[in-house]
């Protein structure tokens, strides 16, 4: 018994640590259209265009906003990260069910230019 726990001791050691825990991406241009607000779920969807463009997931009290606080209108300047894989929390109500509106993450923090 004491074997294997030394043995089960030293694998677990010997695995590798990720130096970083929070694994999030750059993105950042400007606020393409009206955000897209999710009716069953929390938060809105932002369409962002180049230089880094994608839609990402706004949720407020999670996304840390900085400057100005303004996500929500076209043609505004947006730069931070976000975290990738996590495009399945936007759910829009559509009649009597709730649709999954896919995106490219979770917004954790963001910047604006107005």
């Amino acid at each position: 018994m004491k074997k294997i726990l030394i043995l089960s001791i030293l694998f677990l050691s010997s695995l590798p640590i990720p130096l970083f825990a929070d694994s999030t991406l750059p993105f950042g241009g400007r606020i393409l259209g009206s955000p897209i607000y999710c009716t069953c779920s929390v938060g809105h969807l932002v369409r962002v265009g180049p230089p880094r463009a994608g839609i990402y997931h706004y949720i407020p009290g999670k996304t840390t906003l900085y400057q100005f606080n303004n996500v929500y209108s076209s043609g505004t300047w947006l730069l931070g990260n976000y975290t990738p894989g996590t495009g399945t929390q936007c759910r829009i109500h559509t009649g009597h069910h709730c649709h999954t509106i896919p995106n490219d993450g979770v917004m954790s923090i963001v910047g604006t230019s107005s």
